[in-house]
């Protein structure tokens, strides 16, 4: 999206770093899309194999990272028809 929008890439995993960067150039996070900074602790919790993410857990995650796509494609792809 900070490409697409022409704005410096920040390297981070931190989600609400990177939502609050990608508001900054204007485009306003849609409710489901505002909820990516919960994907933030799926970050490093589940790159150790101890780490348990319980299957309510990774619905909820799923369910926002899915909404995530679908509103970047829509403004990515949509720029590109116009």
């Amino acid at each position: 999206m900070l490409l697409h929008r022409g704005a410096p890439v920040i390297y981070t995993h931190n989600l609400q770093r990177l939502l609050d960067r990608v508001e900054q150039t204007g485009l306003e996070a849609t409710e489901p899309v505002a909820e990516a900074p919960y994907l933030t602790r799926f970050a490093s919790l589940t790159r150790y194999p101890a780490a348990v993410v319980t299957p309510e857990e990774h619905a909820e995650a799923k369910k926002i990272a899915e909404a995530v796509v679908r509103w970047a494609e829509t403004v990515v792809l949509g720029a590109q028809r116009n």
